[in-house]
């Protein structure tokens, strides 16, 4: 199992990763898949403030995890929020677990303060994933997604990554982050 900054490559299997989630769970709440083109736009807007990660194995992408940020005005800048996806069939694996074993401490590097997890619930699996990795629930926000013909819950689970301090300025994009930041963890 290798983690690695995702390439240009690698988007059409991100991509394929993704499609299931949209198509055939309340997991995310988009509606329809992203065409190709889209899909490449938000990796790459991402890309300027955050790691994308991707796990292979043989060479076959089979998951990926990212961040992104938890809301848009300035005073959250110090928070984000966290996705990880793994290819239907290789689940339950340790491949979520490694993905955001490799992502947190890029994060922590670029002065990320709070990392969140928005969890469709019900949804057990996650809810203990990300529990198992320190996060605890904010609470349930209920009815807040309507997909598949019902209203949709979500749980906001909270890691902290730092003791909270007077923060000196805002966090590094992750491209501007010094490169033996990036080796230490990747």
């Amino acid at each position: 199992m290798t983690i690695r900054l995702l390439c240009e490559k690698d988007i059409p299997a991100v991509l394929e990763i993704y499609r299931p989630y949209i198509e055939t769970s309340v997991v995310t709440f988009e509606y329809e898949a992203p065409s190709l083109l889209e899909f490449t736009e938000r990796v790459h807007a991402i890309q300027q403030e955050f790691p994308w990660l991707v796990c292979e194995i043989g060479g076959e992408v089979i998951g990926y995890a990212y961040a992104s940020h938890y809301h848009d005005r300035a005073a959250y800048f110090w928070d984000c929020e966290l996705s990880v996806y793994v290819k239907q069939g290789v689940r339950r694996q340790g491949v979520g677990t490694a993905l955001y074993q490799a992502l947190l401490p890029l994060l922590k590097a670029q002065g990320y303060y709070q990392a969140y997890a928005v969890i469709a619930a019900p949804n057990p699996q996650s809810q203990l994933f990300h529990q198992k990795l320190g996060f605890r629930s904010l609470g349930i926000h209920p009815k807040v997604g309507f997909k598949f013909g019902e209203w949709r819950d979500l749980d906001f689970q909270v890691l902290e990554l730092r003791e909270k301090n007077q923060p000196a300025q805002f966090p590094v994009p992750f491209p501007k982050l010094e490169a033996v930041d990036r080796e230490t963890v990747l």
